[in-house]
């Protein structure tokens, strides 16, 4: 049976690896959990599930297109966080639907249930 999984809010959390694929003009990010350590450097944590994103398609092209910081088809990794946060916001956005349209499932079986009692008890008036 699945839980709820209980987060460490006070955790850090860094880019752990990217992979820029050009021949799949994509760029696939990992994401990982730990502690930035009095250095500056990041210490992942020993066990944890790696967040991964895909950047693709329009994505692709916003990160390689040309800023006022950067040159056209070059990115660095800070430039990879907007679509870590984007992809995270996509993900919430998703859930909130599926559990919106449960609560609509569920309301109309409820009221499917309540009309289908109000028949039941009226047949059973006309009977008496």
């Amino acid at each position: 049976m699945s839980r709820k999984r209980e987060v460490i809010l006070d955790q850090d959390e860094d880019i752990v690896a990217y992979e820029h694929h050009l021949p799949g003009l994509m760029v696939r990010v990992m994401v990982g959990f730990g502690t930035i350590m009095p250095d500056g450097e990041f210490k992942a944590a020993e066990e944890q599930n790696y967040e991964n994103f895909i950047i693709q398609g329009v994505g692709y092209d916003n990160l390689m297109a040309a800023t006022e910081t950067k040159p056209a088809g070059v990115f660095r990794k800070e430039d990879l966080w907007q679509f870590v946060d984007l992809g995270r916001a996509n993900v919430v956005a998703e859930r909130e639907k599926i559990m919106q349209e449960k609560i609509k499932k569920e309301a109309i079986a409820a009221a499917i249930a309540k009309t289908e009692l109000e028949l039941e008890e009226a047949n059973q008036n006309v009977k008496s």
